[in-house]
């Protein structure tokens, strides 16, 4: 780049106006006619010495000067330029819009800026700036014209990549997932991109900035934490990683981080804070259901009531519960994270594997040792003895792997469980066993026994029963026949009746239903029942009976109370039937 050109790329349209202005009285003054030929040549150097490309032209658009910053940027001598017009020097496009310029300015005496492009020495086309204006003769006519150009083509470059670069960082900060801010020490939001906005339950960036007079107050849940925020930053210049808690427009609680700078002018003032927001809100909930979690799980190992511990991976030891703790004496502050073996000791008397490690590293020697094992895909049980606190003990164990939440095994579990007392309950259940199986082979033989003689306890019972009813036909049913067929009177007949049914019932199933059903009837009330199921009216059992009609009644309703047949409509001779 030329220093030229640098030059004059830092002039501002003031300057420019000056230095035309400057021109056009030099040249008039080279046109007066009193001035000498040394004045001109002064005014010539003058021209020369001026770093802006400088040139001055009649009426007739033909070029009556210019200075070397002109020659050099076209590539062409005094004598190449001066009485040529500019169709004689540029491309037709470049020299039709000079030219219309120029004859506008003509019409319109005065001054021009206006930008467009001119061939340089190169060939290429470079972006320049004109300032142009008018000039008169000593008549007073309009004598010309004189312009200054000024190359910018470097600083439209320079504006157009700084555009690009405007444009860019414009669309990351209008896009950017992250919140991207910008806030004041006395706590203004300066700017804040959508996704900020959005993160607090804003519509739009315009409407949070309007929303704070001072985010200390009012954003921030805790106002302290502003203040911790501004004297980091202040003090190492930015800030990395600080998590605070912010309402939202809402008046929700959210978690975010922050990272920032500090932006300072040239005098070292802080300007202003800038940085990037993150909504870290379900990373810290969740964070905090692990560590409830894991706290939970902790407790939950803790006041398991088998002893546990578990192990990593390496065998150091995580987890050693009260229980463990209470069996072997040893305290969890003494056995968390040692390893080489040393949960073994207090079981052991020495460092050596225990089920859990079996998982990782299966050992047929170390196996045997164990009274029963049982391998079920990643688990172990296991039975053992042991010596624990100096005393023998009937171990029973089970080892799993630990696993983290991508199922890869980061370590294993072992409970133990003291079965001593169950494996002597269970050997005095065994002889207890043996000696009810004893008796119960005694019990068997005696159950044989019994049966057989009710057997013949029911035999002889038959018998009896057949020989009563035989006796009965023959020895006693025909006198009560013979005694019915002679006269007798009423009463004597009923007697010989309820003789006969009597004798009726002695063999008949009805004997048996009745003694069961009429246990609790009085004698009196037995015979009232017998009469009534042989469907006599009240009034003949009351003369039958030798009675009265209101003692027949008393006996019947007794009967239906105790056979429970008072408050029901059952008839009474009807049931009394229906237990023959």
């Amino acid at each position: 780049m030329r220093i030229g050109t640098m030059l004059n790329e830092r002039k501002t349209k003031t300057q420019l106006i000056r230095e035309l202005e400057e021109a056009r009285r030099q040249l008039a003054a080279i046109k007066g006619p009193n001035k000498v030929r040394s004045r001109r040549s002064f005014l010539q150097t003058l021209l020369d010495t001026i770093p802006s490309s400088i040139f001055y032209k009649d009426t007739h658009g033909v070029y009556m000067g210019c200075n070397r910053a002109y020659e050099a940027f076209l590539g062409l001598n005094k004598a190449a330029i001066i009485g040529k017009t500019l169709h004689e020097i540029f491309p037709k496009d470049l020299a039709d819009k000079y030219t219309e310029m120029d004859k506008d300015l003509f019409r319109n005496p005065g001054k021009q800026v206006y930008e467009w492009q001119m061939t340089a020495a190169d060939g290429t086309r470079r972006d320049v700036i004109f300032s142009k204006a008018t000039f008169y003769d000593e008549q007073g006519g309009l004598g010309g014209l004189v312009g200054v150009m000024v190359d910018i083509t470097e600083r439209k470059k320079a504006e157009k990549a700084l555009a690009e670069t405007e444009e860019r960082y414009r669309s990351i900060f209008e896009n950017a997932v992250e919140g991207i801010f910008q806030s004041s020490p006395d706590g203004r939001i300066l700017e804040v991109n959508p996704a900020h906005a959005r993160m607090f339950g804003y519509d739009s960036p315009q409407e949070m900035i309007a929303a704070f007079a001072d985010i200390g107050q009012g954003h921030y849940v805790h106002p302290e934490d502003r203040k911790q925020f501004r004297e980091i930053c202040d003090a190492q210049g930015f800030i990395r990683g600080f998590e605070v808690q912010f309402y939202t427009k809402n008046k929700e609680t959210i978690w975010v981080s922050l990272n920032a700078r500090v932006v300072k002018n040239a005098a070292g003032d802080i300007l202003y804070y800038e940085g990037i927001s993150e909504d870290i809100t379900k990373r810290v909930l969740a964070e905090k259901a692990l560590r409830d979690s894991e706290r939970l799980l902790s407790e939950i190992i803790d006041f398991l009531p088998d002893p546990t511990f578990a192990i990593d991976r390496s065998g150091c030891v995580l987890v050693w519960n009260k229980a463990i703790e209470e069996m072997t004496g040893v305290k969890a502050h003494d056995m968390i994270g040692q390893g080489d073996y040393a949960y073994a000791i207090p079981f052991y008397g020495l460092r050596c594997p225990m089920l859990a490690d079996l998982l990782f590293q299966p050992d047929s020697s170390l196996e045997s040792r164990y009274e029963f094992l049982k391998k079920d895909a990643d688990v172990i049980l296991a039975e053992s003895g042991a010596l624990v606190g100096g005393n023998p003990r009937a171990l029973w164990g089970k080892a799993a792997f630990l696993y983290d939440s991508e199922g890869n095994i980061v370590g294993a579990i072992e409970s133990i469980r003291d079965i001593t007392q169950r494996r002597a309950a269970e050997e005095q259940l065994r002889k207890r066993e043996q000696e009810l199986l004893t008796k119960s082979r005694s019990l068997e033989e005696i159950n044989v026994a019994l049966k057989v003689l009710l057997d013949q306890r029911e035999k002889d019972k038959a018998e009896l029963e057949d020989s009563i009813i035989q006796n009965m036909q023959k020895l006693v049913k025909p006198y009560i026949e013979k005694l019915k067929s002679g006269t007798l009177a009423p009463r004597e007949a009923a007697y010989v009746r309820i003789l006969e049914m009597s004798l009726n019932d002695i063999v008949s199933p009805f004997a048996n239903k009745l003694s069961t059903k009429l246990s609790a009837l009085t004698p009196k009330e037995i015979e009232v029942a017998k009469l009534v199921k042989e469907g006599k009216t009240t009034k003949e059992i009351a003369t039958l009976l030798c009675g009265s009609i209101r003692a027949v009644e008393f006996h019947r309703d007794n009967i239906r109370r105790k056979l429970c047949l008072k408050k029901t409509d059952k008839n009474l001779r009807s049931y009394l039937l229906s237990l023959a």
